[in-house]
């Protein structure tokens, strides 16, 4: 495997850090068994006020450095380890995830047949605890072990699971930076805005191979119902829309694009009936044009006038029981819900 022809390591991995104490340990120590050991670790620390600073201290690596950055959130805090990255080469692992031996190896090949793609991603698994382990299905990939360019990344979306995970993403630094980076201020699916503005102007690349492990813990379904209570609409439909609007979209994108945020309109509506907000999910359906009549869309019409007491009662939601008892569609949303 070539190194970077820089100074600097062959590829910066970036770790964002919010109490994660007793996750911590385990996505450094995987990144130090990488089989490539030309990398540099860069954990931007939140402000923790649980064991992770602690746990930190124990890692004596002159490849890890820690910069603290006080309670801005993910976005920000993996914007800010980018910019100290010495590598034009960025990975991102989140605290509570872990890397199999083969990924910096896996994207760095990837980086080097396709020097000319936007992001590389491999495939993940999915483990729950209590529950059976998940992998995923990528309808882009022809057989197993297949690695390759994506030239329509949202058709790929649309027909399949998702490419993009933050702890399976590499990413040229220009790229990102030019990119934008991860939105400031959005409540959730920053890393599938990052990645779709990514897709719009590049093809992206990708290997079937499953070299991160995609933990879903008790912290993580915390997160995502904090997430859920202060939702908005989905933060890559606006760069989107304008980007239809200002031909910046390539012919061969434009119907798989349109029926993807089709997809993220009726998904944002949803998160918001979730968190027992149906004012906020009528301003995003009087805000956005949806194609057609579906019992899905009905559905979430129909919920969207609801007054706001009818989603929580006696500590359960009343959407989402009914959902799941009368709604056939519910499944729609349900692939999504961890992405």
């Amino acid at each position: 495997m070539k190194n970077s022809t820089r100074n600097g390591p062959a590829i910066s991995i970036i770790v964002p850090l919010y109490n994660k104490g007793p996750y911590i340990g385990r996505a450094i120590r995987s990144i130090l068994h990488q089989s490539v050991q030309d990398f540099e670790i860069i954990v931007v620390e939140g402000g923790s006020t649980d064991t992770s600073p602690d746990v930190i201290r124990t890692f004596d690596d002159p490849r890890l450095q820690v910069i603290h950055q006080r309670e801005k959130g993910v976005s920000a805090a993996r914007n800010e380890g980018v910019q100290a990255a010495e590598s034009d080469f960025i990975a991102f692992l989140d605290a509570d995830d872990e890397w199999m031996p083969a990924f910096i190896e896996t994207v760095l090949r990837l980086k080097d047949k396709y020097p000319d793609a936007g992001a590389y991603f491999t495939a993940v698994k999915e483990i729950e605890l209590h529950k059976d382990e998940k992998s995923r299905w990528y309808s882009c990939v022809p057989f197993a072990g297949w690695e390759g360019l994506v030239e329509n990344y949202f058709q790929a979306l649309n027909h399949g699971d998702p490419l993009y995970y933050p702890s399976s993403l590499a990413v040229a630094k220009k790229v990102f930076i030019d990119t934008g980076g991860f939105p400031l201020g959005a409540a959730w699916g920053e890393d599938q805005d990052l990645c779709g503005r990514i897709a719009l102007r590049k093809a992206v690349a990708f290997s079937s191979n499953i070299c991160a492990l995609i933990h879903v813990t008790d912290e993580y379904d915390r997160v995502m119902r904090t997430r859920i209570a202060i939702t908005e609409e989905h933060p890559f439909i606006k760069p989107a829309k304008k980007a239809i609007r200002d031909a910046d979209v390539p012919e061969y994108l434009l119907k798989d694009l349109h029926s993807w945020i089709q997809f993220l309109i009726l998904f944002s509506v949803r998160y918001n009936l979730k968190a027992g907000n149906p004012e906020g999910a009528r301003n995003i359906l009087v805000h956005n044009t949806l194609d057609g009549i579906s019992r899905n869309k009905l559905w979430l019409e129909f919920w969207s006038f609801m007054p706001a007491w009818a989603f929580h009662i006696g500590g359960y939601s009343l959407f989402d029981v009914c959902s799941k008892l009368l709604n056939p569609d519910e499944h729609f949303v349900n692939s999504f819900a961890k992405r």
